[in-house]
């Protein structure tokens, strides 16, 4: 199950990540079928390699991991030659906001126990054999391994892999309805959890507007109902900057206009 894998390799990290004050997030993209037939453990010790590294080299702002179907990725068609129905191929990326790799880092990156430079290895350690061995056990999985960065503004890793459908899995995928079409607005200070939300809930039927404070949520509101649009549901985070959740909330219950949309 691509879900049990995912999770068990981001609760490894969880912990040192929020000792750091960093946001750990995964996405998987709707379209992608987490029932898969493969080796569970090359996946996720890859995911943990990358999800290390990224936290380690990471100092404030976020970690996210994104699952993707390889058919939207036009950089590496080649993977997708000769793919039946009954398989599937997928791209894994572990983006952070750290400190992130000059041009020659990134040329020997995946080499045992290279880093940017001396200083940055004595500040943080190197990664050891963690991306070489990762660059084996991808190989292993009929895959791809590819780094993109900058000095300064973090740094994506990626990855791809091959895998037979479960049955079960497609059944599942199969199974999913869409909901009755409804328009949600969410509320988040963060803008991957926007997204992610927003991209879950698009899947489900449900037309959705995100706003990045409940300041802007207020105008959302008040103006849906001004083109007699209303919003049925308000997705609202707790802490946003400006007015939090709990003020966003109390002011729709309180206002006769916005009233009537559920939080």
């Amino acid at each position: 199950d691509l879900d049990e894998v995912i999770n068990g390799a981001l609760s490894v990290l969880a912990l040192e990540a929020r000792a750091k004050g960093l946001e750990l997030r995964s996405e998987i993209d709707p379209k992608v079928c987490t029932g898969l037939c493969g080796d569970p453990g090359r996946l996720r010790q890859v995911l943990t390699n990358l999800l290390n590294n990224a936290v380690k080299f990471t100092e404030q702002g976020e970690v996210v991991l994104r699952i993707l179907p390889q058919e939207e990725t036009s950089s590496a068609v080649s993977l997708i030659d000769g793919i039946s129905g009954s398989q599937a191929a997928l791209r894994f990326e572990v983006k952070d906001t750290g400190i992130g790799l000059s041009e020659d880092a990134r040329g020997r990156i995946f080499e045992a126990f290279n880093q940017a430079d001396q200083s940055t290895t004595r500040r943080y350690g190197g990664t050891g054999l963690g991306l070489t061995i990762s660059l084996q056990l991808v190989k292993m999985m009929h895959g791809k391994i590819g780094v993109e960065s900058e000095p300064g503004k973090g740094s994506l890793f990626w990855f791809t892999a091959r895998f037979e459908k479960h049955a079960a899995g497609k059944a599942a995928l199969a199974k999913q309805k869409p909901l009755p079409l409804g328009r949600v607005l969410l509320a988040d200070g963060n803008a991957t959890d926007r997204e992610i939300l927003r991209a879950e809930l698009t899947a489900l039927g449900m037309r959705c507007t995100s706003a990045a404070s409940g300041e802007e949520a207020l105008q959302f509101l008040c103006g849906a109902i001004a083109d007699e649009d209303p919003y049925a549901l308000a997705m609202i985070d707790m802490q946003m900057p400006g007015m939090n959740g709990v003020e966003l909330a109390r002011t729709i219950k309180n206002d006769h206009l916005t009233k009537g949309t559920r939080v």
